[in-house]
């Protein structure tokens, strides 16, 4: 049995020397001393600490083993999480290779349960002029405003964009309306003298590049 975490022991511990289940616990403890157990039921009925973090806050409500001021607590540790990677992923914006612009847009999908579509704007010298979410909704329902696309690429003065998306399912490859409509996005912003440079399709933690596995050719 892992020992129950203190503060003391929290701050002096090496990262990853606690267990799933004490984080939990510590996190728990802060709205019931007798958190031990519920982060046990947690972890049960949620299989791991990522799945409870994904959960949206409106999923919480019927939960019933946290109450409201325990299920905020958690969504605000998932927020907080999100928000870091978000502000640490900015750092640079100049984005001139495939893993940059994946880095850079990778948190925007963190802990997402519906398809979300982005826009990523750049510059000759591959500098950010903006990242934008073009639509979102339910997982497979989301069609792809071409004509929104565009306006944004224009407004934004851009010469090279990303498309980027997420598959909520967790499937990595992308669908043939995703081949298809990336096919025709490309034809209709070469006649801009826009480039397409990638159209990436996020799921989990990782990327499908459709320009890594040539389904778009410069």
């Amino acid at each position: 049995m892992k020992k129950q975490v203190n503060i003391d022991t929290f701050l002096t511990s090496k990262p990853d020397e606690l267990a799933d289940r004490q984080l939990l616990s510590f996190l728990l403890s802060y709205c019931d001393p007798e958190s031990a157990k519920k982060a046990d039921m947690l972890l049960a009925q949620y299989g791991n600490l990522a799945n409870l973090l994904d959960t949206r806050p409106k999923d919480f409500l019927n939960d019933p083993i946290l109450t409201e001021k325990e299920a905020s607590l958690v969504r605000l540790v998932s927020e907080l999480h999100r928000r870091y990677l978000l502000i640490r992923s900015r750092g640079d914006r100049f984005l001139r290779d495939r893993d940059s612009i994946a880095n850079y847009l990778l948190p925007l999908f963190a802990g997402e349960r519906e398809e979300i579509i982005y826009l990523l704007s750049l510059d000759d010298s591959r500098r950010v002029l903006g990242c934008d979410k073009i639509s979102q909704g339910e997982a497979g329902s989301v069609q792809l405003p071409l004509r929104v696309l565009l306006k944004e690429a224009l407004l934004k003065e851009a010469t090279a964009v990303v498309l980027a998306h997420n598959h909520p399912s967790g499937l990595g490859c992308p669908s043939n309306e995703d081949i298809t409509t990336t096919e025709i996005l490309q034809k209709m912003l070469v006649s801009l003298n826009i480039t397409l440079i990638d159209h990436m399709v996020f799921f989990d933690d990782s990327y499908f590049s459709m320009s890594e596995y040539g389904y778009i050719i410069h």
